[in-house]
This record gives C-alpha cells, sequence and structure tokens, in this order.
C-alpha cells in the first residue's frame, strides 16, 4: 500500500514539472543586447539638434496590441502564450523608436518633462497599420507617420507613410525578434531624415531611406 501511495506521488510530482517544462515563458524585445547604438551606422559627425524630440505613444491595430507574440502560421494567426515581447508591444516600439531617434538626431526625448525654454519641440506621432510576424519568412512593419513642432503648428508638416520588411536569417523566434529589429531601425532613419530635413530647411517631403 505504501509503495502504491509512494508511486502515485511520484506519479503526480513528474505531471507538475512536465507541466512547469511545458508552460515556460520565453521573453523578446525590440531593444537589442548591445543598445540601440548597435542596430545604427558608424557615428557620423552630426551636431546636437537645436530642438527636443517627444515621441507620442505609438498606435497599433487590437490584434497585436498585446504583449504575446502574434503570428503568422500555415496561414492562420496565431497567438503564443510562450512566446512573448518584454513589455506591451506598444512600449516596445515607442521606447525603443525614441531611442533611435535620439541617436540619430543627436537631441533628447523630453516625452513627460518641461523643455528647456524657448527650444522647440518636434513630436513625432506613428500609427501603426499593420505589424506582421512570420517566423523564418519575414517581419514587416506597415505605418502611417507625421511630425509637427511646437514652436510652428501651423506650418505645413510631413505626414508620411513606411513600409519595411525583413527575413530573418535563420528559424526561430529569438531570430524573428531581431528582423524587427533591423524593420524598426529602418523607420527611424526614414523619420530622422525627413526630420532633419524639415526643421531645418521647412521641406515637408517625406524621405525615401531604405537600410540594408
Amino acid at each position: 500500500m505504501k509503495n502504491s501511495l509512494r508511486n502515485l506521488l511520484l506519479v503526480g510530482l513528474l505531471t507538475a514539472l512536465a507541466g512547469c517544462a511545458s508552460s515556460e515563458i520565453h521573453y523578446h524585445t525590440l531593444t537589442p543586447v548591445g543598445g540601440v547604438g548597435s542596430l545604427l551606422p558608424p557615428a557620423r559627425n552630426s551636431a546636437p539638434a537645436a530642438y527636443a524630440l517627444e515621441v507620442l505613444p505609438v498606435g497599433l491595430p487590437a490584434l497585436v496590441d498585446r504583449q504575446e507574440l502574434v503570428v503568422r502560421q500555415d496561414e492562420k494567426i496565431v497567438i503564443l502564450e510562450g512566446e512573448r515581447w518584454a513589455g506591451a508591444l506598444g512600449d516596445e516600439l515607442h521606447d525603443t523608436l525614441s531611442a533611435l531617434l535620439q541617436q540619430r538626431l543627436v537631441t533628447q526625448d523630453v516625452s513627460g518633462l518641461v523643455a528647456p525654454p524657448k527650444t522647440p519641440v518636434l513630436r513625432v506621432k506613428v500609427m501603426v497599420r499593420d505589424f506582421q510576424s512570420a517566423p523564418g519568412y519575414y517581419a514587416l512593419l506597415d505605418a502611417d507617420w507625421s511630425l509637427t513642432r511646437s514652436d510652428s503648428p501651423l506650418l505645413a508638416h510631413p505626414v508620411c507613410h513606411s513600409r519595411f520588411s525583413v527575413s530573418p536569417q535563420k528559424p526561430g523566434y529569438g531570430a524573428l525578434a531581431l528582423a524587427h529589429q533591423e524593420v524598426l531601425s529602418a523607420m527611424s532613419q526614414q523619420i530622422a531624415d525627413t526630420a532633419r530635413s524639415w526643421m531645418i530647411n521647412g521641406e515637408a517631403a517625406c524621405a525615401h531611406t531604405q537600410e540594408g
């Protein structure tokens, strides 16, 4: 009787351990391990911008506006409980985009802060229309975005569109996250090029920048 009870307890313990193993969660991020600098080309001699930056909260489709990865598998949309972003996807996009733009434009994001006196603030508003993840195939970002400035609210301002897709270098969700990092870096380059031209020359044309 004691042996039977011991065996039942052992089976229950092994089952519980197997359940814990199967529910392991893997976290991914849009910020690379080496920081956003590892996504940028070698630094150029850029003078600090004469304006501050404010990246507004990023809008997302409801389907992907969650922490779990949403992927395409065999023509199906699958929400992966065991594969998640380190934070809410909207926060991941916002924080990484802000860091990339601060480095590209050589300025500070003053979101939630008081900008220095007499310093114009460049506001960046992004609305993601499509955010697709196909492991082993592609990471895609399709977004509309606009720029405005605090000192000239009525000035004609850029309203632009970005669509970038990168193929992961290998299978797996980690490689997929790396591809999304490259996609976001490409969009930040387009935004930075447009912002630099607009803030300096008043040209509201959208830049068409591609990164390899």
